[in-house]
């Protein structure tokens, strides 16, 4: 596939437990982290993991990252984010970065991506701060070699799901709101991939 050739690591699956049951392993007894807006949210402890605020840990300690995406472009082979604090730094830092998407999230060109954000913003009226997340740089298989952090990270996993509970739409549906802040971020990702996410005490940013 496009994906694939465009440096990412792509899998598929029926539903988001054949995900979880994939994750879950390597995720006994990590620490998750929290923007301080959302540790304010949902108190000290999630699932009685103890949560730090992602404002103090050293970014370059962190060995990879789960999280959701809002649309994936398959032509150049990128992942988009309608920005939001709890995104600022944790899908770029990560040596590896771990996406799970429905497939309704792909979009054939990149530029389809940004009419389907343009068309949100009229319909909503948000704005929104946009951020893109590309596979390593070809040239790393001429040099033989990858400069860590120059294209974000270093290996980039896709778990595609063709369940019918699609969680993007699911989050749009809280656009009601003035604008799209951590707060429904949080409470996206606990409606939405309940039963994906609470496997793991609610929330996604791993430190080694």
């Amino acid at each position: 596939s496009k994906l694939d050739r465009n440096g990412f690591k792509v899998y598929i699956y029926n539903d988001f437990d054949g995900v979880a049951s994939i994750l879950s392993n390597r995720l006994d007894g990590e620490i998750y982290y929290l923007d301080r807006f959302e540790s304010s949210i949902v108190g000290s402890k999630i699932g009685g993991v103890p949560v730090t605020s992602v404002d103090d840990i050293d970014w370059y300690k962190i060995r990879f990252c789960i999280s959701y995406v809002d649309l994936i472009a398959v032509d150049i082979g990128s992942l988009i984010f309608l920005e939001d604090s709890c995104l600022t730094n944790v899908t770029s830092y990560p040596e590896q970065l771990y996406i799970v998407s429905s497939i309704h999230r792909l979009t054939h060109k990149f530029i389809d991506s940004f009419e389907l954000i343009y068309n949100l913003n009229r319909l909503f009226g948000n704005s929104f701060l946009i951020r893109v997340v590309s596979a390593p740089s070809r040239t790393g298989d001429i040099e033989k070699k990858i400069v860590y952090g120059a294209h974000g990270p270093k290996d980039i996993y896709i778990y595609l799901v063709r369940d019918t509970l699609d969680p993007v739409d699911i989050f749009m549906s809280y656009s009601t709101l003035k604008y799209f802040d951590s707060e429904m971020c949080l409470r996206s990702r606990g409606y939405t991939l309940d039963r994906f996410i609470n496997r793991f005490h609610g929330y996604s940013y791993i430190l080694d």
